[in-house]
């Protein structure tokens, strides 16, 4: 099985793009963006050695990473201008939800902790669990390169497209503090092997 192809499930598939048809009309873009995230997730994680279903529960993890922005109002979802404190929190409550939601699935279960931890920093800064490093699961420190790379090289109407090299200069800076290192070089390697789509 392709890293990029999951086994197909109709029931499951109907379903994912019910929620991600949902999550558009809330935040428009958001569907793009979940599958580029999902795409980059699953090539990240073949090359660095995830077995097949392993990428494949990654790659549902990155269509749903953001399901539980369904969960936030609308003024502060679509807010064009800076959030305040209690804005921001209620942001940061998405991936909460979306796991709490995932468990709701059996068959997406295991994408969970993906999904749950793809905002922790490796540096102990990030939410909703504060993890760093190790702790936090090898499938979310993947999806958070992917998500970040994908939302920064991406035209919204709150924001400029990044180029590509512009957008590797970030991850590249934010090793060790956002990323995890090591996963930040193979990254590096796989665009400058392979080139990284910007939309």
């Amino acid at each position: 099985m392709d890293a990029m192809t999951p086994p197909h499930d109709p029931a499951l598939a109907e379903a994912i793009q019910s929620v991600l048809a949902a999550l558009e009309h809330r935040d428009p873009g958001a569907s793009a963006h979940a599958w580029r995230v999902a795409n980059l997730a699953a090539r990240l994680a073949a090359t660095v050695g995830f077995e097949a279903a392993a990428c494949a529960y990654l790659w549902y993890a990155g269509l749903l990473h953001d399901v539980g922005k369904l969960a936030v109002r609308d003024g502060v979802l679509r807010k064009p201008g800076p959030l305040s404190v209690a804005e921001r929190a209620e942001i940061e409550t998405h991936p909460v939800y979306g796991g709490r939601w995932l468990l709701s699935v059996p068959t997406l279960r295991p994408c969970v902790p993906a999904v749950r931890h793809h905002h922790e920093h490796w540096d102990g800064s990030g939410y909703p669990d504060h993890l760093a490093g190790q702790a936090i699961p090898l499938a979310a420190r993947i999806l958070s390169i992917a998500d970040v790379y994908a939302a920064v090289t991406s035209e919204r109407v709150y924001q400029t497209a990044w180029a590509t090299p512009q957008a590797l200069a970030l991850i590249a800076t934010q090793s060790g503090s956002l990323f995890d290192p090591a996963l930040v070089l193979t990254f590096l390697r796989l665009a400058a092997r392979t080139g990284l789509p910007t939309a």
